[in-house]
């Protein structure tokens, strides 16, 4: 079986400005900083994709569903709308699906099902965005 990456991201995504990834140019803001980190969490998943293909590396990105836990509570929710358990369902189903090969690669997921995801279809970001990502390391 292939080995496999499997990124937690969320629904809530958007706002990532790739040209002001540490918030230098801009005013921080928790929830908008939460949201850009999940949409370039999608679209590092889809470039790491893209780029691990040929070595058997199946990676893919979902949202794990919203259950109670600290992050909630700086969204100002008392509580979550799923058990530990239905928000662990997607992460371990694209873990553990056999055979990998079938679900394909670089897509994101919620509920176990492939969700589209905009931000992944601008190929030309996805590709600064890992570059940007690399120069950190």
């Amino acid at each position: 079986s292939p080995s496999r990456i499997v990124n937690v991201a969320s629904y809530a995504a958007g706002g990532l400005d790739i040209n002001d990834l540490n918030y230098e140019k801009r005013r921080y803001d928790s929830n908008g900083a939460y949201m850009a980190s999940k949409q370039a969490n999608r679209m590092i998943s889809r470039a790491a994709a893209e780029r691990f293909k040929d070595d058997g590396i199946i990676v893919h990105s979902c949202h794990p569903g919203v259950t109670t836990s600290n992050i909630l509570r700086e969204f100002g929710m008392a509580q979550g709308f799923e058990s530990a358990d239905a928000a662990a369902a997607t992460p371990i189903f694209l873990a553990s699906y056999e055979p990998a090969s079938q679900l394909g690669t670089g897509k994101f997921w919620k509920d176990c099902r492939e969700a589209g995801c905009e931000f992944v279809r601008n190929k030309k970001a996805v590709d600064t965005l890992w570059d940007k990502c690399k120069a950190y390391c």
